[in-house]
């Protein structure tokens, strides 16, 4: 993973907490344009998404789930 993706995540991950932090709020859906997608798919298992749960939407290879992972 670059460094430039990984500062690119970083600032979406900002953002994604934001709407996460609201109690009506459980999963954000994101599109991940295809360029990205190998990058994206090392990531979840990084530690920069350690603390998410992230699931892709059946039958939407560009379509993702993102939440926060309770333990």
């Amino acid at each position: 993973m670059n460094s430039a993706f990984r500062a690119r995540l970083h600032e979406e991950l900002k953002t994604i907490d934001v709407l996460l932090s609201s109690d009506e709020v459980e999963y954000i859906e994101i599109n991940v344009p295809n360029e990205f997608l190998p990058q994206f798919g090392e990531a979840i298992y990084s530690e920069d998404l350690a603390e998410y749960d992230v699931k892709q939407v059946d039958g939407e290879p560009n379509k993702f789930l993102i939440g926060h992972k309770y333990i």
